[in-house]
């Protein structure tokens, strides 16, 4: 057996990981129950992404109106609160590191989602209208898309504003991004600061390395990486469970092949 080295990514490893379950699962579930629990599964992403990134966008509001000094304070009367802005910081960029695994996990419903959608298509029958009537799609009959064979479009209109749709969609990833570099700015001005704590410091220090490591994972996660077949599993543990006849036909073959 060949054992070249192949380039996949994680995410496509795991979008096939969750295939293969909801194959097997799937073979008790129809088309249509899959298709209200996957949307059950999407609408529950949206709904966390949106309640992790609620405290993103308030922290943001506190450092930009209250952050004073590198302390963060609040008066009421005669009464001020303050904390440093590192300690609050860092406690930000532990969320922004959960609502990024919160986001891919989105994007990863969707597009799993999606492609159900795709496996039921018969003749006059559109998944994204079912969803519009069970509930589970609020959109549908706003977007392009559609599924006619009866017309052809003469300027493709349907696919440029898909495209518009697309860009607009991606260019909300933009703020999200922005707000990483913004905790970042701000945690290397306290790091670098003479005036703070070293306890500060490391806070900030840490801070950094969390936006840091959220970004390499977004990048890492998406991204074909170097792979190598696992030869002994697919012989050992997947053919010859698989094989008709024991021993594997082929285990003389294999026990004097070095992979």
């Amino acid at each position: 057996m060949s054992n070249k080295t192949i380039w996949i990514s994680i995410r496509a490893i795991k979008l096939h990981e969750f295939h293969s379950t909801l194959r097997i699962v799937g073979k008790s579930t129809d088309w249509s129950t899959g298709f209200i629990k996957l949307s059950e599964v999407q609408s529950g992403a949206i709904a966390s992404f949106l309640k992790i990134c609620s405290p993103l966008l308030l922290a943001y509001l506190v450092l930009n109106s209250l952050n004073s000094g590198f302390e963060i304070s609040l008066t009421i009367q005669t009464v001020t609160a303050s904390i440093p802005t590192a300690y609050f910081t860092v406690v930000c960029s532990l969320i922004y590191l959960f609502a990024t695994l919160s986001l891919v996990h989105l994007l990863m419903t969707m597009t799993i989602r999606a492609r159900w959608v795709a496996n039921g298509f018969v003749h006059g029958f559109s998944g994204s209208m079912y969803g519009v009537l069970t509930g589970h799609d609020e959109t549908a009959l706003a977007l392009p898309i559609f599924n006619n064979s009866f017309f052809t479009e003469k300027f493709h209109t349907s696919a440029f504003l898909t495209i518009l749709l697309a860009v607009a969609l991606f260019g909300l990833v933009i703020p999200f991004v922005a707000l990483g570099c913004f905790l970042t700015q701000v945690q290397v001005a306290v790091a670098l600061n003479g005036s703070t704590s070293f306890f500060e410091k490391i806070a900030a220090i840490f801070g950094i390395f969390l936006i840091a490591s959220t970004a390499i994972y977004a990048v890492l996660f998406h991204i074909p990486l170097p792979m190598r077949k696992n030869v002994f599993r697919i012989r050992y543990g997947f053919l010859c469970s698989v094989s008709a006849s024991f021993p594997h036909p082929r285990i003389e073959h294999w026990l004097h092949d070095d992979p």
